[in-house]
């Protein structure tokens, strides 16, 4: 049985590559299905968010060349797209791997809290789909416990520059006084919602909540005191507002060039900045060719926020030697479970041939016309014998050698009657 983690990420794919490869919230229980009916594989939990699709795996082998073409060929991929972009890690990496993306320290932004809650999405999901048995629930109960620690143990979870945060900022960047900034959000999820919160707690005055569910629309515009609209609406607004951001679950863009360059028409306005959050995008890339349009995408979001970056910087260390303490602690105490295990199975193996090998002896004696109960005496004898030779021949090797611990360690085998 093999544990690994193949993936790719902000760091090794580009936007437009790991676009084609995430998953939305329709897709990705079908997705969890297809990977369990696998022949090579036990277990999976799929982890796709806005800056990494990953497949944590338990496989049969410990190869993981099947899994690896099997998700090349899902998502499309040419070969060199996917050789260009993925990573796989095996065993005691690919835990030291989770931890550290659960723990925010492998985030396009150092330390961002968001990403715990999403593993811990993407493992809830898994283990409703049924993907996920004993060896990955002990492994995820170990990544949530390592990664609290993380946060409340040491600086990372201070000082930290969310992705809505850095969101936010971009305003400043053209706007000095954003109270009167008029701004269009598009979704409801926990990244629109937090953006529409910080934005009213800067003062800004106008928030046009847009979604699909005009209601969901509504619970969030009555937090901020904004304004709810249908996704239908959003070209007629788009002319009178001057930030846009969006991020949707909708697997194809909802903002195209001509639908944007329409609703502009007309006039000299103020620059229009649209923040695209979305993972597969919201907004069509041509839109950014628009006069007076400034479009930025996820991956620009990293270049916008710079302080506290020193401080975050050095609590990345310490947060890492946690991480690997913790790692060595757990793979040591999974590898010595591993061996015990395999050691109990096979004594139980061998002591189960020799009950069925002297349970055959016995009957064939019984057939042959021996009383039953003579026969049953010799086999208990005979049994006991075989179970018990292999361990008192070593027991006397031990005293013989003075190996006292292991003496000591015998005893404790506690033969009670």
């Amino acid at each position: 049985m093999s544990f690994v983690i193949i993936g790719l990420n902000h760091k090794t794919a580009p936007l437009n590559i790991r676009t084609s490869v995430a998953f939305t919230f329709e897709t990705l229980p079908l997705h969890l299905r297809d990977c369990i009916n696998l022949p090579f594989l036990k277990e999976i939990v799929v982890l796709s968010t806005c800056n990494r699709t990953e497949w944590i795996a338990v496989l049969a082998s410990h190869h993981s060349e099947e899994l690896e073409a099997w998700i090349q060929q899902n998502r499309k991929l040419s070969l060199s797209e996917w050789q260009k972009s993925i990573y796989c890690h095996h065993h005691k990496k690919a835990l030291h791997h989770l931890i550290t993306v659960a723990s925010g320290l492998d985030s396009m932004i150092l330390g961002e809290p968001q990403i715990l809650g999403q593993v811990k999405a993407a493992y809830q999901l898994a283990k409703e789909m049924g993907t996920v048995g004993h060896a990955l629930e002990n492994i995820f109960q170990q990544i949530f416990a390592v990664a609290k620690r993380v946060r409340t143990g040491t600086e990372i979870g201070k000082s930290t520059v969310s992705v809505a945060r850095a969101a936010t900022e971009l305003i400043h960047h053209f706007f000095l006084n954003i109270e009167n900034v008029k701004t269009l959000l598009i979704g409801s999820g926990d990244t629109i919602e937090r953006i529409a919160i910080q934005l009213k707690e800067r003062g800004v005055q106008t928030l046009i909540i847009a979604n699909r569910t005009l209601e969901r629309a509504r619970v969030l515009a009555k937090e901020v005191n904004g304004q709810a609209i249908g996704l239908t609406e959003i070209s007629e607004w788009l002319k009178h507002v001057d930030v846009l951001f969006s991020s949707t679950a909708s697997p194809l863009p909802i903002l195209g060039k001509g639908t944007v360059e329409s609703a502009l028409k007309g006039g000299k306005r103020r620059p229009l900045i649209m923040v695209d959050l979305a993972v597969p995008r919201d907004i069509e890339p041509e839109v950014g060719d628009l006069e007076d349009v400034y479009l930025y995408t996820i991956d620009d979001l990293q270049h916008v926020v710079h302080d506290n970056s020193e401080k975050r910087q050095e609590a990345a260390k310490s947060a890492e030697i946690l991480i690997t303490q913790a790692v060595d602690h757990f793979w040591q105490e999974r590898t010595n479970g591993e061996e015990v295990s395999s050691v109990i199975q096979k004594y139980r193996a061998h002591g189960e041939a020799i009950r069925k090998c002297e349970l055959e002896r016995a009957v064939a004696k019984i057939t042959q016309g021996q009383p039953p109960e003579k026969a049953l005496q010799e086999f208990s004898m005979r049994l006991t014998n075989k179970l018990l030779h292999p361990f008192c021949r070593e027991l006397k090797k031990t005293g013989a050698t003075e190996h006292k611990e292991a003496l000591e360690y015998a005893k404790k085998l506690g033969f009670r009657t």
